[in-house]
């Protein structure tokens, strides 16, 4: 991968759900960019290939499996990669589930799953997290939000009600740290190739999205969805708090957008 030069090198990160998909990818990126990086899943087992190949890239790693809902894992968690780095810089909130069904079927246990890991565990590592960043009186949070937090989506009501709820999490933090040194920004990705994308999203509706209303014409990569993590991580963004940031082809702008109706939009009409 290109190192772009974020100016983030010898900073210690935090990814929570970093052993996959888009958490991988910033994982990858911020090595690549000469952080140290604690990268979090929910076992040893999970995170042990991504430290694996960020050590292979010549920089710091540490496995932090924890359950993020869970206060006193969380909070050991960060105590860790106090231990090991010294310090906590930037913390990138991706961990994530989402279990698909509709409103009137989902069970609680599912609700409570997705509220629990989405939008809690981002609240709970992001506290301790923050605790440790007052201390220094700098630091950057990212937390992953989605597309669907500003259009909905059927048949996920609890997802969309968690990252809904993580964007208006995401401007009190920014409202309440940024005065301290912390700037607090969400991105929110439209489809992109990642396996719970391919596992939760049924094929004719994904690649409609894609190939018909996104004006770019495919999904997102997870690498470009990483670029624009980092950037908001860097100084680059040093003005830039409580946003967030559309990475989505332009599917939200293309209320009018559709590749089957190309050309048939308004005409300037002549006098």
């Amino acid at each position: 991968m290109a190192k772009r030069c974020y100016g983030l090198d010898g900073g210690v990160a935090l990814v929570t759900g970093g052993s996959r998909g888009i958490g991988r990818e910033i994982v990858l990126q911020l090595a690549a960019e000469g952080v140290a990086v604690a990268v979090n899943g929910r076992s040893a087992q999970s995170v042990q290939p991504v430290v694996a190949e960020v050590r292979a890239l010549g920089a710091r790693a540490l496995g932090v499996p924890a359950a993020v809902s869970d206060a006193a894992q969380v909070a050991a968690m960060v105590d860790a990669v106090v231990a090991e780095f010294g310090q906590i810089d930037y913390l990138v909130n991706n961990a994530g589930v989402s279990r698909p069904d509709r409103f009137v079927d989902m069970s609680e246990e599912a609700w409570d799953e997705q509220i629990d890991t989405n939008l809690k565990g981002a609240f709970l590592c992001g506290q301790a997290a923050a605790r440790r960043m007052l201390a220094r009186g700098k630091g950057a949070i990212v937390n992953l939000c989605s597309i669907s937090a500003h259009a909905g989506q059927e048949g996920r009501a609890g997802y969309v009600s968690s990252k809904t709820g993580l964007l208006g999490l995401t401007k009190v933090m920014a409202q309440e740290l940024s005065g301290h040194g912390i700037r607090v920004n969400a991105v929110a990705p439209g489809l992109t190739g990642t396996d719970m994308i391919q596992s939760n999203i049924p094929a004719a509706f994904r690649d409609g999205i894609a190939l018909e209303r996104t004006p770019m014409g495919r999904l997102a990569l997870p690498g470009e969805v990483a670029e624009v993590v980092l950037f908001l991580l860097s100084d680059g963004a040093g003005f830039v708090t409580g946003e967030s940031v559309l990475v989505d082809g332009g599917l939200l702008s293309g209320y009018f957008h559709a590749r089957s109706a190309a050309g048939g939009s308004f005409n300037r009409a002549s006098s």
